[in-house]
């Protein structure tokens, strides 16, 4: 991705929200350009050392 996305277990937003929030954020301050391969779920649930029931939650379920 080009960004580094970082999760909190903790906070009150799901993961996919804090995800999507932190992408969304790198977007508009063109430090993702328009057209750029994000990472697929799997590869992300994986940086982020999450467990199987957690790669669910990025996808919001």
């Amino acid at each position: 991705m080009g960004a580094t996305v970082r999760i909190d277990l903790e906070a009150a937003d799901p993961v996919w929200r804090q995800i999507a929030d932190q992408i969304r954020a790198a977007l508009v301050a063109g430090r993702i350009k328009a057209g750029a391969r994000l990472a697929t779920v799997r590869e992300l649930a994986l940086d982020l050392g999450l467990n199987p029931p957690s790669r669910s939650a990025l996808r919001g379920g």
